[in-house]
């Protein structure tokens, strides 16, 4: 069963007949705003976004499952970290806690009684306001400079 994203207890997989792959994976950040609630210094909260496809069919069912992702918007103080499947084995996310911010249901398929057989559910996640390590930082930056990564 061939894992592709975790993030806390939650592990999304693809297995045999059940179909819940990742689906259009976004990240994004940018510069800091003067009214900012951020507590970087130079940038915004990171944030990362995917969708899951669910159906009946598939052995899933679109509404246990939205009902289910939206339980973790409970706990905001809590993160935990984002770990993609990239390679051989699980890289964590630039290393950063993430809080699940929200859950949206779309792209549903109905019968003729009003049942939903199949679903996208999107997920949102925002880094959790953290102020970094400033030696961290420093040594993160003179190590880019050397060697020109990023």
């Amino acid at each position: 069963m061939p894992t592709q994203v975790i993030w806390g207890k939650l592990n999304f997989n693809v297995a045999g007949n059940i179909i819940r792959g990742v689906d259009g994976f976004k990240a994004s950040i940018s510069i800091k705003e003067k009214d900012s609630e951020s507590k970087k210094k130079f940038t915004e909260l990171e944030e990362v976004s995917f969708s899951v496809k669910t159906s009946l069919e598939t052995g899933g069912n679109p509404i246990k499952d939205y009902n289910y992702l939206k339980t973790y918007i409970k706990y905001p103080k809590k993160g935990y970290a984002l770990q993609i499947n990239e390679g051989s084995g699980f890289e964590t996310w630039k290393g950063l806690k993430f809080l699940l911010e929200k859950v949206d249901l779309s792209d549903t398929k109905m019968d003729s009684r009003g049942r939903i057989h199949a679903g996208t559910i999107n997920l949102t996640f925002r880094e959790k306001n953290k102020k970094l390590n400033k030696k961290k930082v420093k040594k993160f930056r003179q190590q880019s400079e050397l060697t020109g990564t990023w």
